[in-house]
């Protein structure tokens, strides 16, 4: 399971944009300028889920975990975005 830590860790490594809003933060994913792939991180307790992640980064789980735990390069993921013509 994903929790909030490992969210910010993967919106950290994308690079991504953090846009606060009343419930939970959004982290937005841009290539080249244009927004890609966005996920909420939620504010409330650390421990809830953040398991939709995967799904709205074009990813398996697998992968996502691989993407936190550094296997997966920001240029790799942008290679999976590629051959999914995603970008």
């Amino acid at each position: 399971m994903f929790d909030q830590d490992d969210a910010r860790e993967i919106a950290k490594k994308l690079k991504a944009d953090i846009e606060p809003r009343r419930r939970h933060d959004i982290a937005i994913f841009r290539y080249e300028g244009q927004r890609i792939a966005q996920f909420g991180i939620r504010r409330g307790s650390k421990e809830q889920g953040h398991d939709y992640i995967p799904l709205q980064l074009h990813l398996t789980r697998k992968q996502c975990l691989d993407l936190r735990a550094c296997p997966l390069s920001l240029d790799d993921y942008v290679r999976i975005l590629r051959t999914k013509n995603l970008i």
